[in-house]
């Protein structure tokens, strides 16, 4: 089976990523509150945009603070333009 790049539209099976904006990689000492705040974003945001933070930081009990690992690459979504 082949996947075709199609923009617009997800193609996702079962344990397949799926990105759903840019990609940020955490630069040193940063954790998802100060990405949050590079970005506009909030943690919560980040958290349910990037799952994997979110299990990580539930299983050590981190409130978002704890340093990210560098070069950690974190979805964020751009904010919407309001005219």
């Amino acid at each position: 089976m082949s996947l075709k790049y199609e923009p617009g539209r997800v193609q996702a099976g079962l344990h397949t990523a799926v990105t759903l904006g840019p990609l940020y990689s955490a630069l040193p000492h940063e954790s998802v509150q100060s990405v949050a705040l590079r970005t506009g974003a909030t943690a919560a945001q980040l958290l349910s945009w990037n799952p994997d933070l979110a299990s990580l930081f539930a299983s050590t009990g981190a409130n978002g603070s704890a340093a990210l690992a560098v070069d950690q690459q974190i979805c964020v979504l751009p904010s919407p333009c309001t005219a």
